[in-house]
């Protein structure tokens, strides 16, 4: 997320900065103004990005070593072939993985309608 969010800033068009200099921005108005609305596609593709990462990471700490959860059920029914019990603990991670990238593609939708380019 840092990364992305560095070079959302960082690829800023110096022709807007010009701009702010001539309107007389101070620096609260550059970075609400310019810098915030210019950077704001990269924050939020680090926030999606860094959403499925993390995620990821919670479902395999839970498949290793946890000793209470959905992973911890989803290990408990294979060593015991209940495969129904290890498909409702997929579909679980499955759907709430889905819904955190819905839910950031939601708010990409809102914060960025005033983006010809970005069709979402």
């Amino acid at each position: 997320m840092y990364i992305n969010t560095f070079l959302g800033i960082r690829g800023v068009d110096a022709k807007l900065f010009d701009v702010a200099r001539v309107l007389e921005f101070n620096w609260y108005q550059q970075m609400r103004k310019l810098i915030l609305p210019a950077s704001l596609p990269n924050i939020l593709l680090g926030i999606r990005l860094s959403l499925g990462i993390a995620w990821l990471g919670l479902v395999v700490a839970e498949l290793m070593g946890s000793s209470e959860g959905i992973g911890y059920m989803i290990m408990d029914a294979r060593q015991f072939s209940q495969t129904n019990k290890v498909f409702v603990g997929i579909i679980i991670f499955a759907v709430v993985g889905k819904l955190t990238d819905s839910l950031v593609r939601i708010l990409e939708r809102k914060l960025l309608k005033w983006r010809n380019s970005y069709e979402g």
